[in-house]
């Protein structure tokens, strides 16, 4: 409990100078001492309250409190976090997302990666984001994805990058090999104020190349 010692003025609050049971002054508010919400400083509450607390949960909240602890003292101690800082937190959540796709028959995406045969070629996320971090650096800006420079080779060193969407959307195997695909990569060439997506979507529609060629930017086509 509480033991007052001496008046204070602290700018327009009342507070009274007081000694804790073990031995601590603060300067405490007068209104807080009579409401009964102040009683003993921090340490001696935390010590009253954890009193009442069965030692089985003590031992766990002490347990969950030094794992927490180790992992906060290894992230720091970790040179790829002081480096990068959140921007590694995402690598690592990126190269688990791959790992997903290309290896759990249950993510929604595993037909079109694990399914045919696309594989995770990193012994670990860690290593993944790794070598992500060294080679290619941290994302750039939020239009930037992971992408396969090869389409039919898996997630290995040497054939990621960065990309944006038109440059992924380009690199499709449904496109790479195919009519439309030629088609679209021949008008791009001759209209490049328009996105690889627009153009695509102007050819599934139907329309011409001389339709296309003539239409103007920002005119929409429903699909």
């Amino acid at each position: 409990m509480w033991t007052p010692l001496s008046t204070l003025m602290v700018t327009t609050k009342h507070k009274i100078l007081c000694a804790c049971v073990c031995g601590r002054q603060y300067a405490i508010r007068a209104r807080e001492i009579l409401d009964g919400k102040s009683r003993c400083c921090r340490s001696c509450s935390s010590r009253m309250k954890m009193a009442n607390v069965p030692m089985e949960t003590r031992v766990a909240i002490a347990k969950k409190a030094s794992v927490a602890a180790l992992a906060a003292l290894r992230k720091r101690s970790d040179p790829y976090h002081s480096q990068y800082g959140i921007a590694f937190k995402n690598l690592l959540r990126l190269g688990a997302a791959v790992k997903q796709r290309c290896t759990n028959p249950n993510c929604i995406g595993f037909n079109n990666y694990g399914g045919r045969g696309i594989q995770f070629g990193f012994p670990s996320v860690r290593a993944f984001a790794e070598w992500v971090a060294d080679n290619l650096g941290p994302k750039r800006s939020a239009d930037l994805s992971i992408d396969r420079i090869d389409n039919a080779k898996g997630y290995e060193p040497g054939n990621l990058r960065w990309a944006t969407r038109a440059e992924q959307a380009r690199n499709k195997r449904a496109y790479r090999r195919t009519k439309n695909g030629e088609r679209i990569r021949i008008l791009k060439a001759q209209r490049p104020d328009l996105t690889y997506e627009t153009l695509r979507l102007w050819v599934c529609s139907g329309l011409s190349n001389e339709e296309i060629l003539s239409r103007g930017k920002y005119v929409r086509t429903c699909v």
